[in-house]
């Protein structure tokens, strides 16, 4: 995998970074037939919005944190499309005519973002995400030890799982979900955050799984229908749910000496969720 931009260090691409690097310039020349003719100008603004925009898709998509790896006080990328963030760039800007007229028009486009916001929110909680709850708590009710299977459909789950946890005062945790992938109609096997909106795992695939696919997993992991595992380490697939399963047993016999850093960075967000 590639940095933009060709540096030593930094976040490798994803699809959105390398579909940017190719025709990310095409894009703001179409947009901005000026740019075509001052190349300095072009490739400030070409870096800026991939360090603004795609690079943190990038980053989210192969499972970085801002702050992974960070020395210092400054993060591996910054978040710039939050709601306060989509609201802040309407402000009349420096380089504008200002006018009581305009600064109107942008509040009013501010408070229909917001309201889109907020609806859309709304209906994402009361739709989608509370519905998974039953889903959820059915399957950690049947769990099989550290696994727990989702049958049918699969909803939000990561939030879900940790207030039940705290809830059962949960002894031990749960590592691995498994579920049936509908799209690629292939079963997954995911590694659960150590907190749910953390890129971080309680106990992530081994190292040397990690970027695997097919017949080359299959080797080094010694089981049946392995279709990939993430290099980050944070999901595996396979063809079965027996085979996903296993994938999880596997990983989890292979990492034992990890388990009671594991046991004590779950016990703490255990009672932390316990206590909120």
């Amino acid at each position: 995998m590639e940095i933009f931009g060709g540096k030593s260090a930094g976040i490798k691409m994803a699809a959105s970074g390398l579909i940017y690097r190719h025709f990310g310039k095409r894009l703001l020349t179409t947009i901005y037939p000026n740019l075509a003719e001052d190349e300095f100008s072009l490739n400030i603004a070409y870096n800026k919005l991939y360090s603004r925009l795609i690079k943190e898709v990038d980053a989210e998509d192969n499972g970085i944190d801002p702050w992974s790896g960070v020395e210092g006080f400054k993060p591996l990328y910054s978040t710039h499309t939050n709601l306060g963030a989509r609201v802040g760039m309407l402000n009349v800007w420096w380089c504008e005519d200002y006018s009581q007229e305009k600064e109107n028009t942008r509040f009013m486009e501010a408070v229909e973002i917001c309201r889109t916001e907020l609806l859309s929110q709304m209906k994402w909680v009361v739709e989608n995400f509370l519905p998974a709850r039953k889903i959820v708590q059915e399957a950690y009710a049947k769990r099989e030890g550290p696994i727990m299977i989702i049958e049918g459909k699969c909803g939000p789950w990561k939030e879900h799982l940790f207030e039940i946890e705290a809830e059962a005062k949960a002894e031990e945790p749960v590592l691995n979900v498994v579920s049936f992938d509908r799209g690629r109609q292939q079963w997954n096997c995911i590694c659960v955050p150590d907190s749910p909106q953390s890129f971080g795992l309680r106990l992530g695939f081994p190292p040397e799984w990690r970027g695997l696919r097919n017949e080359e997993l299959e080797k080094v992991s010694g089981i049946k229908g392995t279709v990939f595992t993430h290099a980050s380490g944070f999901m595996g697939s396979n063809e079965t749910k027996e085979g996903a399963i296993e994938m999880a047993r596997r990983s989890a016999e292979l990492q034992k000496d990890k388990m009671p850093e594991v046991m004590q960075l779950f016990k703490s967000t255990r009672d932390l969720y316990a206590s909120t």
